[in-house]
């Protein structure tokens, strides 16, 4: 399965099975994609040259979903879209939508505000491809950093789980 495959696979489960909690949906994409959780999260990690973990993402995704349900004028109440996000309490949730958003949900259920669409931003940064090049020219110029070598040795396990 070649990664963009692999990937779209991830996305795909991910916006199918948002109301579930973390554990199911990676369960589902590790059965769907044939990695282990662990070599999954590496090559997520990679691919996203560490922009995203499969937790936040799919965390970003959730509160992206409820900002929509709060634009597109949902009867639902901001105590129970916290609860479906899975946040013990509204409390929790506003933090987390005011952390992305820069804003409250009250503020985005009155359209003045909105959450960035995190796939979109993911699918950008996978067709960028500037941070293995830079890797790779730092690597070439032998002036790499340590952080350069752990994702250079992360993203050469990952190669090397996706030849198996």
């Amino acid at each position: 399965m070649s990664n963009n495959r692999v990937i779209d696979t991830a996305l795909s489960i991910i916006d199918k099975n948002i109301h579930l909690d973390y554990k199911k949906i990676a369960k589902k994409i590790y059965a769907e994609t044939g990695y282990v959780d662990q070599d999954f999260n590496k090559f997520f990690a990679v691919v996203t040259s560490g922009a995203f973990t499969l937790q936040s993402y799919i965390r970003k995704r959730r509160l992206y979903f409820a900002a929509c349900d709060l634009v597109n004028g949902s009867e639902k109440t901001i105590v129970d879209l916290s609860l479906e996000c899975g946040y013990s309490d509204q409390t929790s949730f506003t933090r987390a939508i005011k952390k992305e958003s820069g804003t409250t949900p009250a503020e985005i259920r009155k359209g003045k505000e909105n959450i960035p669409d995190v796939r979109k931003v993911l699918e950008s940064h996978l067709t960028n491809k500037t941070r293995i090049d830079a890797v790779i020219e730092k690597y070439e110029s032998n002036n790499m950093s340590n952080t350069d070598w752990n994702y250079l040795e992360m993203f050469s396990h990952a190669c090397a789980i996706l030849v198996k």
